[in-house]
């Protein structure tokens, strides 16, 4: 059986997805933006099942590529122009079922956040696009949505566009590893 780190994607942020699991209540809400194939929400499920947490994970993509990586855009050409399909692929390779293991939102995150109230949510990881606009619409967008007591957390914060659009949405974000901010809202 696969396992999460066989699947193609960045992923270097597992003690940030510790933390927030491990401080998330029970029938919590847990929001990835920014699935790409999968491999860090194989190992959020990987991890709710070894520490049997019951916390919902939910993936946002849209699934069709990014406007910022031609590598990436070359992978989903080569996958037929989306890929769902390979990430799914990949969650079943691993041992996860939808919609027992994790949920699925295919939409713009704007559109996505629209699925939850305010205040709601333990974690938001965002992991989308990396431009400043982009960066600061997410941040603005899904700030209200994480609980008092909740993370928000983003991914490859050491570039200037990502720790620049946090800052200017009002997020105090620190770096808690080499290349992810997070956030704990406290009130």
């Amino acid at each position: 059986m696969k396992t999460w780190k066989d699947i193609q994607g960045w992923f270097d942020f597992a003690e940030v997805y510790d933390l927030c699991l491990d401080n998330a209540k029970d029938g919590g809400v847990m929001v990835e933006v920014g699935t790409w194939m999968g491999k860090s929400a194989a190992y959020m499920c990987e991890q709710k099942r070894l520490k049997n947490r019951n916390v919902e994970f939910v993936c946002v993509d849209k699934f069709g590529g990014t406007q910022d990586d031609e590598g990436m855009n070359r992978t989903v050409e080569n996958l037929g122009g989306e890929f769902f399909h390979q990430f799914e692929k990949n969650m079943k390779d691993c041992g996860f079922v939808y919609p027992d293991d994790y949920e699925v939102i295919i939409a713009d995150s704007k559109t996505a956040s629209l699925s939850f109230d305010d205040g709601t949510l333990d974690m938001v990881m965002i992991d989308a696009m990396h431009d400043y606009a982009s960066v600061y619409a997410d941040a603005i967008t899904w700030k209200r949505k994480v609980k008092v007591g909740g993370y928000m957390c983003f991914h490859d914060f050491e570039r200037d566009s990502v720790s620049k659009a946090v800052a200017e949405a009002g997020i105090n974000a620190k770096m808690y590893l080499p290349r992810t901010g997070v956030w704990k809202r406290t009130a």
